[in-house]
């Protein structure tokens, strides 16, 4: 997969199938639009293109609502290269961009890309203000596919409704609308080894603070590390009980004893097991960590069973 930062850069000499759009998360409703594109552009031995922005617009238009990412750039970049996108624009936003009509960027489209069929949502907006439209891009002259809104539980799946579920630890219903369990990917960083004086050693997980942040409590996980994954138990939030008034997501991977400071990993959360809590005395705290890993380990159990 290539990727280009100005529309100037994209060479034409293959058919373009075209899609627009921030992209945060390529959630259910994003992939629809997205592997539709991608067999279209199969098909007719073309180009299948994503025009994004490397960075989320209202962090240019109102720095304050400027949401939290569900996705980071890399990690969608990955994403989309896992669908079988040939190629992103990663647009900067920046203010000079968010100045341009929607009349203007619909000609930029068709001069640089000139797509045979552009693949859209319902709501796509772009443009100052975002005036532009599906319509605005039909009244340019470009071909336009537009796709009906994905569903769950009677409401269109959107980013923003994503974002809420994942600050209400409600991971079942965040994976149902991603499609994929939410993850935190970061490196491996030294902690204060107080699991391991607990019996149950941690990997303390250093995850960029621009992610929405998982509501805090203890969560049934997976861990990818170097492409195997482990299960285990994680926990996200500042460990009242021992006194460690900081932020950490730290994880209890079963039956793993290998020392990975400095490594990548990515934790999946796929249900909270509890919220945080804070304990009378140590021994509670064991207690509940020994009920916490038995009960995540039965979930997965579960899983496992519904999967043969």
């Amino acid at each position: 997969m290539k990727i280009f930062s100005q529309l100037e850069q994209f060479p034409t000499d293959r058919p373009i199938y075209l899609t627009i759009g921030s992209y945060d998360g390529i959630h259910v409703g994003h992939q629809h639009i997205i592997s539709a594109m991608v067999l279209t552009a199969q098909e007719n031995n073309g180009c299948a293109v994503v025009l994004t922005f490397s960075n989320h617009p209202l962090t240019v238009i109102n720095p304050r609502r400027g949401p939290k990412l569900i996705l980071t750039s890399d990690e969608k970049k990955q994403r989309l290269s896992k669908l079988g996108v040939d190629a992103i624009i990663d647009l900067p936003f920046t203010k000079e961009l968010a100045e341009i009509s929607g009349s203007e960027f619909s000609e930029l489209i068709k001069k640089y890309l000139r797509p045979r069929e552009i693949f859209v949502g319902p709501d796509c907006t772009f443009g100052k203000n975002g005036e532009g439209s599906p319509e605005l891009l039909r009244k340019a002259g470009l071909n336009v596919s537009i796709f009906p809104a994905v569903q769950f539980d009677g409401h269109a799946v959107s980013s923003t409704a994503i974002r809420n579920m994942i600050a209400q630890g409600k991971m079942n219903r965040v994976a149902q609308m991603l499609g994929r369990a939410y993850t935190l990917s970061g490196i491996v960083v030294d902690g204060l080894k107080r699991g391991r004086g607990l019996g149950y050693p941690t990997i303390n997980v250093d995850f960029p603070v621009s992610k929405v942040e998982p509501a805090f409590g203890v969560y049934v996980a997976r861990v990818n590390i170097a492409g195997t994954l482990y299960a285990g138990v994680a926990n996200y939030g500042m460990s009242p009980t021992i006194d460690v008034n900081k932020l950490r997501l730290e994880v209890f991977i079963f039956d793993f004893d290998q020392m990975i400071y400095g490594e990548y990993v990515e934790v999946q959360l796929l249900k909270m097991i509890r919220t945080e809590a804070v304990f009378d005395s140590i021994a509670d705290l064991k207690a509940q960590m020994r009920e916490d890993v038995e009960q995540a380990k039965r979930y997965l159990q579960n899983i496992q069973r519904q999967q043969q």
